[in-house]
């Protein structure tokens, strides 16, 4: 068959003088098999490659992990990108319920109170972090929150405890939320941490004993 090709799907277009042929028809029937409204790959690595402009808009759903992406490329002068067209919604989270505590420590180096391992980032969506808890003192000095990613230290809050003579330490309730444009076009698995530190410099910021209760850490695609 001499004919022209439809841009999109590339399936026989005749013209009047074309001969029919069965493997035409054949060959027409696969590539609309092959493309139905949204195809199906098994997971991220086995998304279509070689696409153009003429798929732009076109839909690919994720097996593995239960999401969808569009290739867009809206003219052949610009560049093609998978784009992620709904959030997941929570990843992972975990919760500690009972007091935990340290003394002296130094600065961002206390015991981990809350922690999420090996959790895959799908990618294409960025990310929120949510942490809170329910109760922090500390006896006499400041307490230090840190939040980590990786093992890498990346935010700090700091609460004063019991200072210049108070007659006791005052509880603090509190939450933090950060937006996190991880694994822009890739997946990836990161780990999330929070550690309590009792500040071991000089007082009346430094010193004394942290109690943290009730910690909740919360990993979450937007």
């Amino acid at each position: 068959m001499t004919a022209s090709k439809t841009p999109a799907l590339g399936l026989m277009n005749p013209v009047g003088s074309d001969p029919f042929l069965t493997s035409d028809f054949a060959q027409t029937f696969q590539a609309i098999d092959a493309a139905p409204g949204i195809a199906v790959v098994p997971n991220q690595a086995s998304r279509p490659t070689g696409w153009t402009s003429n798929q732009h808009g076109r839909r690919v759903w994720q097996a593995d992990q239960n999401i969808e992406w569009v290739w867009n490329q809206p003219s052949s002068g610009s560049p093609g990108a998978w784009l992620r067209t709904f959030a997941k919604g929570v990843l992972a989270n975990a919760t500690v319920g009972g007091f935990l505590g340290t003394s002296n420590t130094n600065y961002a180096t206390g015991p981990t109170i809350v922690s999420i391992p090996n959790v895959i980032i799908p990618g294409g969506r960025p990310i929120r972090v949510t942490y809170w808890y329910d109760w922090l003192a500390n006896d006499y000095g400041q307490s230090v929150i840190t939040y980590w990613e990786n093992g890498v230290q990346i935010y700090d809050n700091f609460h004063d405890g019991r200072l210049f003579s108070d007659n006791f330490p005052e509880p603090h309730v509190n939450s933090h939320r950060f937006y996190r444009n991880i694994a822009p076009s890739s997946q990836v698995t990161m780990s999330f941490s929070i550690t309590l530190s009792a500040r071991n410099d000089t007082p009346p910021r430094g010193g004394g004993n942290s109690l943290i209760a009730a910690t909740w850490l919360e990993i979450e695609e937007v």
